[in-house]
């Protein structure tokens, strides 16, 4: 699968910037106890999100730490640009929601291509 292909939905956008800042980037793996705290969500919505973004391949397979793929670090890096962009644009959070970020990063993604 290419990247930009398959783009993140707004709740996917939310784990995999999650995961990314508390990787450090990819430099490290994260637990889903980890995202819990960070979100502030249910350990089953961390563990169903995590299922589906190693189904779509932006998490490598392992069971035990959330660990980016090169292609889930892509679209985590592109979403966290497009959410500073936005804040710089004065965009109030609540506004800059993961949705917007997916959208602004989708459209990015089809320029490329």
């Amino acid at each position: 699968m290419r990247p930009g292909r398959e783009i993140p939905t707004a709740s996917q956008g939310k784990y995999l910037q999650a995961i990314c800042r508390l990787s450090r980037g990819g430099q490290r793996p994260v637990l889903q106890r980890d995202v819990v705290r960070d979100l502030g969500c249910s350990k089953p919505s961390v563990c169903r999100a995590a299922a589906l973004l190693r189904q779509r391949g932006w998490l490598e397979p392992d069971q035990r730490a959330l660990i980016l793929t090169p292609e889930g670090r892509e679209w985590a890096l592109r979403l966290c640009q497009a959410r500073r962009q936005l804040e710089t644009l004065g965009v109030p959070e609540a506004a800059a929601a993961p949705a917007a970020a997916v959208l602004l990063a989708s459209e990015g993604a089809a320029l490329q291509e």
